[in-house]
């Protein structure tokens, strides 16, 4: 399922460029120091750094969150037999005004047999909408399920961590619905209708 997501805001990454790869490419990233001249004289052109900034910043934690695997997805590289339907896909996905999408509150669904390429899919189109300047945010069904678990030991509510989730501009999750053995869980299934209808 592709639904764009992000709010507990970009996490952080930690580490430098000798243990993370990531950091590495990405270390010009690092904040610069400017003196109260500089940015008198260059305003212009520091606002507009700054968006830039911005958004390879959402990319280097959307990196970190997608992990290696899809860090390097878009969907010129999506491969699919030239014959496929998924070819198709992709050719309405280009064509797609991400940024009106967003703004209407719709969201993609992809749907497959194991193997497709819908995590591909998803990644790639979350990476244009943070090169479009979105708040995006992944996260995996089990894992956005087991946050939940996880604080319930804590004094997060429920209804924060919905907030959390419905307050990115795009919320992408990876297999939103668990395994078949899990699906009689209502409170599963609760929980995402919540994200769900609150973003909307």
């Amino acid at each position: 399922m592709i639904k764009i997501d992000a709010q507990q805001g970009p996490q952080h990454v930690t580490g430098n460029s000798t243990d993370n790869p990531f950091m590495a490419r990405y270390s010009h990233l690092k904040t610069d120091l400017r003196t109260p001249e500089e940015e008198k004289a260059d305003s212009a052109n520091a606002a507009s750094e700054s968006g830039q900034a911005r958004r390879e910043r959402s990319r280097l934690v959307l990196i970190d969150a997608l992990g290696v695997r899809y860090s390097e997805c878009t969907l010129d590289n999506f491969v699919a037999p030239k014959s496929s339907e998924q070819l198709r896909i992709v050719d309405r996905l280009k064509a797609l005004n991400l940024d009106s999408l967003v703004r209407a509150g719709n969201g993609l669904i992809f749907f497959g047999s194991v193997g497709t390429g819908k995590d591909h899919l998803l990644a790639a189109m979350l990476f244009r909408a943070v090169a479009a300047g979105h708040r995006c945010h992944w996260i995996n069904g089990l894992e956005l399920l087991a946050t939940f678990r996880d604080a319930m030991d804590t004094e997060t509510s429920e209804r924060s961590l919905v907030q959390r989730f419905a307050g990115y501009d795009v919320l992408g999750i990876s297999d939103p619905v668990p395994p078949v053995a899990l699906r009689d869980d209502a409170w599963r299934m609760e929980l995402l209708y919540r994200i769900l209808d609150a973003r909307y």
